[in-house]
């Protein structure tokens, strides 16, 4: 597996009023996400607000279908034929958050609903269980 924490974001601190981040911060193991998330944290503007979502392990559906199709590697962690796939809990991106210097947050449960939806889930599901994180600086 590659290792991108090395990686720099080339945009100036202090930029931006809102950061969306959708089902793309799961893909990295702790330590780089919470790199990430402090980068991220830098990137707002102050007053501004981070919206970021990822795969709950609670969406039994979905997290079933992860342990039978991809290898374990830690709780919570797995590899899907080369590629990093995280399910962080809400108390993981609670300890997480504060560690990155992060303050001012919200966590909750959101449920997605994919019935009569063009596009759809690889368990099958209907619905997807979300993590749900939002800062602000």
């Amino acid at each position: 597996m590659d290792d991108y924490s090395d990686a720099q974001i080339s945009i100036k601190d202090d930029y931006y009023n809102i950061i969306y981040s959708r089902l793309s911060l799961q893909y990295f193991n702790r330590d780089i996400t919470k790199t990430l998330l402090k980068v991220l944290q830098s990137k707002l503007k102050p007053g501004g607000n981070a919206y970021i979502a990822l795969k709950s392990p609670k969406d039994t559906a979905e997290f079933s279908y992860l342990q039978k199709t991809a290898k374990k590697i830690e709780p919570g962690l797995f590899d899907d034929h080369g590629i990093l796939k995280n399910r962080f809990r809400i108390d993981d991106l609670f300890d997480l958050l504060n560690e990155a210097g992060i303050v001012t947050f919200q966590l909750k449960e959101v449920t997605e609903n994919f019935a009569n939806r063009k596009d759809s889930i690889k368990s099958g599901s209907q619905e997807l269980l979300l993590n749900e994180i939002r800062f602000s600086k």
